[in-house]
């Protein structure tokens, strides 16, 4: 499997949906963003983390500061996805 390039990530904000995506892919972004929100939703210190970072459930879009905390809990996408592949958490 080629191994994507996240750097972009790292700088600037970006949309939720483009975030969600680099996580849990799918064909539609619509899934992307319900996945990563319930997957938000699920894990209590990501969400007060992020809550302390200024997130609401409705934002469209992430700041530097969010989505540093996003990758300190999952790390990058490429590696978050092998992850839960390992962890059969799809």
């Amino acid at each position: 499997m080629k191994d994507l390039n996240f750097d972009w990530l790292l700088t600037g904000c970006h949309p939720f949906s483009a975030v969600s995506s680099a996580y849990f892919c799918s064909a539609y972004s619509g899934s992307c963003t319900r996945s990563m929100r319930t997957y938000i939703r699920k894990h209590p210190a990501l969400l007060a983390d992020l809550l302390a970072a200024g997130y609401d459930a409705h934002d469209g879009m992430l700041t530097p500061m969010q989505i540093s905390v996003i990758v300190n809990y999952m790390g990058m996408p490429g590696e978050a996805k092998k992850n839960r592949r390992q962890a059969n958490i799809f």
